[in-house]
């Protein structure tokens, strides 16, 4: 038992001792304590007790005979260790305490030792600012503004800032450095080197109410802000694009793709070369044995139940043709006939209509480089029985100064949906193998496949 009680003997009575009860034959008289306790640590006396022992039994003995044997022997003394728990109390919460104690100090030792060594650096970077620093400031809301260096001089640091801080992903770092790269301001404002460095120095564990400098109108922040980071983006680090141009241009390119999906020709200029490759790489997969295309799967992250559809449709329903169908992708009429095969399959954005089309939205456009583009995108299912907006991304590619689709990734709309099904992986798969076995009896579906 967790909790309850047990005795522990405290005295027993020898013979000779009290006459009138040495005539009691194999009987022990004993005095006992009777303690409660916990995991059956001794927590608190419950009280004592004289008891005769007989036989390992204990019997309780009457009050007269318990009032001579307390007046002859007197009354005993009760333990320490019947408050043990009581006492074990303390002494763990001040265990704890104390190492709590100790791990706080080490702890703030560390972040102190790490804030040196920033506070260093960074007060270097005040004094001898370059044009690849961006300094990151906060006002007392906590919210941040990025400000890029344009020149110093022996007193000052001359910035550009943006003249607006709506919408800003001040948070990103490499984003930051986009932004600058991408817009570049010519606005400026001024702050004295040696208000940068009072500043950033207050950031060590103090709050920053009352402290600080003011901005008055210079910058898009409220009150006093405070010098919190410098960043400084290397030239061989990649850097997104952060333009309100190109953001557009993307959208724009994409809506061209979504009122023209359902035209092959257009189809075919409309996605990007790795789609292309992607296919073409598909068709030559096929062709292998039953082990490499399980490995191209499992490779595969974001669309393993697409491409395993994909493979396996490709491999025993697209080529089962007698050998008449081409797997030469380079050619125009290969690749609108093996897109019209990808259109049956209805998966991706290959089978939207028009309602889900009318319905999709934007939610956001990173351009992680120059070329690359994603959009996170949402859309009603196509696919289950109750509709459901489903989230996914796409991306897109900059080639010829247009902005083109790559197809694999549109995938992502259809497995997102398979992964809303409780089991629906597997019995996506299940589906999958019985309508390819149920094409013809020729169709042998390898081992590999089964897992």
């Amino acid at each position: 038992m967790v909790f309850g009680y047990y005795h522990v003997t405290l005295r027993t009575i020898q013979k000779g001792i009290l006459p009138e009860i040495d005539n009691l034959p194999n009987t022990r008289i004993s005095e006992k304590i009777k303690l409660g306790h916990i995991m059956w640590i001794p927590f608190i006396p419950l009280g004592k007790v004289w008891v005769m022992e007989k036989g390992g039994q204990m019997y309780s003995m009457a009050y007269p005979a318990v009032q001579m044997l307390n007046a002859s022997l007197g009354k005993s003394k009760t333990p320490w260790y019947s408050f043990l728990g009581l006492i074990l109390i303390p002494v763990i919460f001040i265990f704890f305490t104390l190492g709590n104690f100790i791990d706080d100090q080490q702890r703030d030792k560390r972040y102190k030792a790490q804030f040196e060594k920033t506070l260093s650096t960074n007060l270097d970077k005040v004094n001898n600012p370059s044009k690849s620093d961006i300094f990151m400031f906060k006002d007392k809301r906590g919210k941040k503004l990025g400000l890029k260096v344009a020149y110093s001089t022996a007193d000052s640091v001359y910035f550009l800032t943006p003249r607006d801080n709506e919408n800003k992903k001040w948070h990103n770092d490499k984003w930051a450095a986009g932004y600058f790269a991408s817009e570049n301001p010519t606005r400026e404002v001024a702050f004295a080197k040696q208000d940068l460095k009072k500043t950033f120095k207050n950031t060590y564990r103090e709050s920053m109410y009352g402290k600080g400098i003011a901005s008055g109108a210079k910058v898009p922040l409220d009150g006093l802000i405070q010098l919190d980071k410098i960043i400084t983006i290397s030239d061989t680090e990649q850097i997104p694009v952060v333009s309100e141009i190109e953001d557009r241009k993307v959208r724009a390119d994409f809506d061209r793709f979504v009122k023209n999906a359902n035209n092959l020709d257009s189809l075919i200029s409309l996605i990007d070369t790795e789609s292309h490759d992607y296919y073409a790489g598909l068709l030559q997969k096929a062709k292998g044995n039953d082990q490499e295309l399980v490995e191209a799967y499992r490779l595969q992250k974001n669309a393993k139940n697409c491409l395993y559809e994909l493979l396996l449709y490709t491999k025993y329903v697209y080529l089962k043709n007698d050998g008449k169908t081409s797997t030469d992708f380079t050619s125009k009429e290969t690749k609108k006939d093996y897109l019209f095969f990808l259109k049956l399959l209805e998966k991706g954005f290959l089978s939207l209509d028009n309602k889900v089309l009318q319905n999709l939205q934007i939610t956001d456009v990173t351009i992680p480089q120059k070329d690359k583009a994603e959009l996170r995108l949402r859309a009603s299912s196509n696919l289950l029985q109750r509709t459901t907006n489903v989230n996914f991304t796409v991306k897109m590619t900059k080639e010829n100064n247009q902005w083109k689709l790559n197809l694999p990734s549109t995938y992502h709309y259809t497995e997102n949906q398979i992964r809303y099904v409780n089991g629906g992986s597997k019995q996506w798969r299940e589906m999958v193998r019985n309508n390819v076995s149920s094409v013809g009896d020729d169709v042998l579906i390898g081992n590999e496949w089964f897992f």
